[in-house]
């Protein structure tokens, strides 16, 4: 009987150029796909976050109160890229950044999910802004229901091929 080995991929790394956000768990900008290569205007979902919607909606139960805390969630992540949360007005849309914010970013799947977006973990200077935002707001695993303690690591899910 021939073993068969399990090997595990890593996740794909990129440079990303953040260039406007939307809530507190996604971002918008431009993926070094590398050799100069480009995708621009890629929307990326925090993995392991879900955020408060900043949008009112009957339909859902979001009221006011709730819409402020999704704001609230969004200066969070404002703060964590080195900006001022004063110099995003409390609308709903996406905001452009004046000048864009390098960061690193981990794929969790290298290809969109339901809504049209990567599933991304996200690094600044050295730190991870999904665990940053998971502590501010708690974590819960969007896709599949998994949720992430505090002082547990997000990373991303072992690929085996």
């Amino acid at each position: 009987m021939t073993k068969t080995r399990s090997i595990k991929r890593p996740a794909y790394r990129y440079g990303f150029t953040i260039t406007a956000i939307y809530d507190g768990d996604t971002i918008i900008g431009n993926l070094d796909m590398y050799n100069h290569v480009w995708k621009d205007d890629e929307t990326i979902r925090l993995y392991g976050i879900n955020c408060q919607e900043i949008k009112r909606s009957k339909k859902n139960n979001i009221d006011a109160i709730d819409v402020q805390i999704g704001f609230d969630h969004r200066d969070a992540l404002i703060t964590f890229l080195g900006l001022n949360p004063d110099d995003f007005p409390r609308k709903v849309k996406y905001h452009k950044l004046t000048a864009p914010v390098w960061v690193v970013m981990e794929t969790v799947k290298d290809r969109s999910g339901k809504f049209g977006r990567l599933l991304g973990i996200v690094h600044k200077d050295g730190k991870n802004l999904n665990e940053h935002m998971r502590d501010i707001i708690g974590g819960v695993e969007f896709y599949d229901g998994k949720t992430h303690p505090a002082n547990t690591p997000i990373t991303p899910p072992s690929m085996n091929t």
